[in-house]
């Protein structure tokens, strides 16, 4: 929401992913259309359980090259619990494209269990699903993906960061050019 809020003239698109990526709305600049959405995210919107993050970079990369321009960025949002070896080899792909990799960790490092849409607890072969922040794991993507690392905060503090990157970012393109 604060990230949606505070973009002015950027194109946001929303993937969501689990085992397979899902395309919750492409890129557009229509905010609203994104936050009218989010309230139906939940875990079990997701048919195949399971947390692949390489699949959803792919998704994203397909995206982007349509876009014009070199100021192309992806924020994953993510307790960093994600299970594929390729990430960081595809986030380092994706950097070889011009394409930005930020990483935004969410959770504790104590971790909690998941719960569903309906405040039931997630388990996975009879086991509780449980979500640990996992800011290594983050730190290393996003650098692989020449990007920051920023850890999710109650305030918008979390959204200027990543908003004040972007914005860096063009203005170097721009002054490229002149």
């Amino acid at each position: 929401e604060d990230l949606l809020r505070r973009a002015q003239g950027v194109k946001i698109a929303l993937i969501a992913f689990a085992a397979d990526p899902h395309m919750i709305n492409p890129l557009t600049d229509d905010m609203e259309a994104i936050r009218h959405l989010l309230p139906s995210l939940y875990t079990d919107l997701v048919y195949v359980q399971g947390s692949r993050l390489s699949p959803a970079f792919e998704m994203a990369s397909h995206m982007l090259a349509s876009e014009p321009g070199n100021n192309k960025s992806i924020l994953v949002i993510t307790d960093g619990g994600f299970e594929d070896a390729s990430t960081i080899t595809t986030a380092r792909k994706l950097a070889s494209k011009s394409i930005v990799i930020h990483t935004m960790g969410i959770g504790s490092t104590e971790g909690a269990p998941v719960k569903d849409a309906k405040g039931n607890f997630i388990k996975q072969n009879g086991a509780l699903v449980i979500s640990k922040l996992e800011a290594e794991k983050l730190k290393e993507v996003s650098k692989a993906g020449g990007g920051h690392y920023i850890k999710a905060h109650y305030s918008d503090r979390d959204s200027r960061v990543v908003l004040d990157q972007l914005a860096a970012r063009a203005e170097a393109e721009q002054a490229k050019k002149h």
